[in-house]
């Protein structure tokens, strides 16, 4: 076991705090196929789960 010193300590808190994810806010965004305005989860997701279930995505290659 490794024994820290205060300010060691204060460090790693304040350096954790300032690691923490961030909770990423839903925006609602159009989707890239149907231009529909959907709940994304982030820039990565931009199309609508709508869009998602259609032969055509599914068949992707």
């Amino acid at each position: 076991m490794t024994h820290l010193t205060e300010g060691e300590r204060s460090r790693r808190s304040a350096a954790t705090k300032r690691s923490a994810p961030r909770p990423r806010r839903r925006l609602r965004r159009p989707c890239l196929r149907c231009q529909q305005p959907f709940r994304s989860e982030g820039p990565h997701n931009r199309i609508c789960p709508v869009c998602k279930e259609t032969r055509s995505w599914t068949d992707w290659p």
